[in-house]
């Protein structure tokens, strides 16, 4: 389950880079919906930081969990604190996943 989740991440981009965003600062001061950290096979280690955009340009949230970010149509990214992206949920929705969905026994 964990491979094939980790495999989820190889064919993902971004839909447009957004380092210029005026209200950036404003977005980067909340607190992130979810933080993913991968290393890849050569050790690299990158530091992604989802921020939901619906909640940020309409008014609808905030998200509370990464299962919640799954039903924004986009998220903001900051990746490894440098570039400011903006995503589609069509894209990465499904690696936004609570600890409940890779527990078999839900009691936990």
């Amino acid at each position: 389950m964990i491979k094939s989740y980790l495999e989820g991440f190889e064919n993902l981009g971004a839909e447009k880079l957004m380092n210029s965003y005026p209200r950036r600062d404003s977005v980067l001061s909340t607190i992130p919906g979810c933080i993913i950290e991968l290393k890849d096979k050569g050790g690299k280690v990158v530091l992604y930081k989802y921020y939901p955009f619906d909640d940020f340009e309409n008014g609808t949230g905030p998200s509370r969990s990464p299962g919640e970010l799954r039903f924004q149509n986009r998220m903001f990214v900051l990746v490894d604190n440098l570039d400011f992206y903006i995503v589609q949920n069509r894209v990465f929705g499904n690696i936004f996943r609570s600890y409940e969905d890779f527990v078999k026994d839900k009691t936990l």
